[in-house]
């Protein structure tokens, strides 16, 4: 897919979605042939949880009305038609990285469901479900009930990779947005490559813009004719081109919330259970009565050697050191005791 058929069908509309998510202050993009990047900026101290699942959502509410959705590269999509044809793997990992499939899911697919596939559904998504739902799934899960006959999955989940894929409303959305998308129907010497075409469904084909059949020879346009009015079937179908694929958007979270506020080591003529001790007791409740303290970590409890000291630490790795670290030179040393996280 080219940078301009990119930017069309999910930069833009993924920037306007993202501009509108209460509590993002800025964003950036860059797109190129194969890839979109968004980089998006909050004010310090927003609910990054919050914040995260806004915008997942509408990056996924993008996704879907591209008219692109395919669910990942690396499952061979055609095995996926079915409800029969859902792993516990395949719902693992669409939990990972695409939770919003799971909103086209129909109590007729979670009915048809196997109780491998049934027990690999997310937690979360079994408590959001209205109980008597929820009540089946756990029971088919648990071998309590028997899975109702398999059903054709939501486009979203088996996705476009082939041309039986296309409907008319998918083909019409997406060149009205990248009309240069029908280019990846003709060859790198830019001709018609037919068999996509005669792969089509007869209202797919009448879809497409009539220059692209334009050039077509008059035996194999008579052909496709014959396709049109009903009067012979299209051929089975194929995969479509490269271009017409694309991976859903997937989201990268970085805050300086995240990052400690400060790293503190303290060292000591101390035994290790004091030091902690006077850390614990006298040093964190300080630290925790501070305003914009949000967590204090310890962690701790190293022997720092003295230049005499290489045979104790010898035997220490032997699990035979002296029951006191202290003795014998070492200085009980916590590296870092503790960190502050959070703040304001």
């Amino acid at each position: 897919m080219t940078a301009e058929e990119l930017v069309n069908l999910l930069t833009i509309p993924m920037e306007e979605r993202a501009a509108s998510v209460e509590g993002v202050s800025n964003v950036q993009s860059t797109t190129g042939g194969g890839f979109s990047f968004l980089q998006l900026s909050s004010e310090f101290g927003i609910n990054q949880e919050a914040l995260r699942d806004a915008i997942r959502e509408g990056n996924g509410a993008v996704w879907a009305e591209s008219g692109l959705a395919r669910l990942w590269d690396s499952v061979d999509v055609r095995k996926l038609r079915t409800t029969a044809d859902l792993t516990p793997a395949a719902i693992e990992e669409a939990s990972a990285r695409w939770p919003f499939l799971f909103d086209d899911l129909t109590a007729s697919h979670l009915h048809s469901l196997s109780p491998e596939a049934a027990g690999a559904l997310p937690d979360d998504f079994i408590d959001g479900l209205p109980a008597a739902t929820r009540a089946a799934v756990i029971d088919i899960a648990e071998g309590r009930q028997a899975p109702a006959p398999a059903v054709a999955l939501p486009q979203s989940w088996t996705g476009i990779a082939r041309t039986s894929d296309l409907t008319p409303e998918t083909v019409a959305r997406i060149l009205d947005v990248a009309p240069t998308m029908v280019d990846h129907f003709r060859n790198n010497g830019g001709e018609l490559v037919e068999s996509y075409l005669f792969a089509m469904s007869p209202d797919v084909i009448q879809a497409l813009p009539a220059e692209l059949t334009a050039g077509m020879g008059a035996c194999s346009r008579q052909q496709l004719d014959a396709v049109i009015a009903g009067k012979a079937s299209p051929d089975p179908a194929t995969d479509l081109p490269s271009g017409w694929r694309a991976s859903p958007p997937q989201l990268i979270t970085f805050s300086f919330a995240d990052l400690p506020l400060a790293f503190i080591s303290i060292s000591g003529d101390f035994t290790q259970a004091e030091l902690r001790n006077l850390v614990e007791d006298e040093i964190v409740p300080r630290l925790e009565s501070v305003e914009g303290v949000a967590e204090i970590t310890v962690q701790g409890g190293q022997v720092l050697p003295g230049e005499s000291d290489f045979t104790e630490v010898a035997a220490a790795e032997d699990n035979s050191a002296p029951d006191n670290p202290g003795e014998g030179g070492g200085t009980p040393i916590a590296t870092p005791f503790w960190k502050l996280i959070g703040g304001r």
